[in-house]
Order: structure tokens, then C-alpha cells, then sequence
């Protein structure tokens, strides 16, 4: 690790170009919140902070929720994964239970916010985050 003469740690190079995009991107935090049975997922959506200045956040997050309560609802191959989509402040939580396709949901909804964002509208998608580790 570095230091400056302040003291303070000098994050590498790479680390900053990650905070960087992370800003400039809606982030798409993947989170395993239980193994146990019954196992529970979540996909954590959020407006990184130099998008925030570009696009109105709650319009955006808006927009996002309703598309991901749009998507749960119309995708029939997913009818039996018990799943909940929530705006919890200024963030979008989607929580998938208790299902051999929950991991598959919450990957499609990934896919369904990517292919909306950055091929349609020209925002980038961050993807942080595992599921498997609760």
C-alpha cells in the first residue's frame, strides 16, 4: 500500500478507474443473502453519483422499477419463483426465494436492464457483487 504525504492511502491505478465508471453507471449490486433454506437473492439497483448529476434520479429509478416489476410479471418462465421488487429510497431491491430458477431470474432481469440501458439508451451497466456467499 501507499501512502501521500498526508497520510492518506493512494488507491492503484485500477481501483479508480473502477470507482470512476461505478459513478458514471447504474449499478446492478448482486447480493446472496441467505443459503440456507429457504435461500434468498437480491439485485440491488442504484444510480452511481456523476449520473445522479446527468439524468433525474428519481425518474430513473423509477423508470427501473417499474421495468423490473414489468419484466417479473410478463416472464412466464419465471411464474414459479417466488420474487419481490421493492424502491427502497433511492434504490431498486429485487429479491428472488426458495426456487431452483431464482438464480436464472434475477440473471434475466440483469440481462433485461443491460440490453435497456446500454444498447437502447446509451447508459452504462455496472455489475458488482457474487451471488453463492451469504
Amino acid at each position: 500500500m501507499e501512502f501521500d504525504s498526508n497520510g492518506r492511502i493512494i488507491l492503484p491505478g485500477a481501483i479508480k478507474e473502477d470507482i470512476a465508471r461505478d459513478a458514471g453507471s447504474i449499478i446492478v449490486e448482486r447480493k446472496q443473502i441467505s443459503l440456507k433454506s429457504p435461500a434468498v437473492a437480491q439485485l440491488r439497483i442504484s444510480v452511481g453519483a456523476e449520473l445522479r448529476k446527468k439524468l433525474n434520479e428519481d425518474v430513473l429509478i423509477k423508470e427501473i422499477y417499474y421495468f423490473c416489476r414489468n419484466f417479473a410479471e410478463r416472464s412466464w418462465r419465471f411464474n414459479e419463483v417466488e420474487s419481490k421488487i421493492e424502491l427502497v429510497g433511492s434504490m431498486v431491491v429485487i429479491e428472488a426465494r426458495s426456487s431452483f430458477k431464482m438464480y436464472d431470474f434475477l440473471n434475466a432481469v440483469m440481462e433485461e436492464v443491460r440490453e435497456l440501458y446500454i444498447q437502447n439508451k446509451n447508459i452504462p451497466v455496472t455489475i458488482q457483487g457474487g451471488f453463492g456467499s451469504g
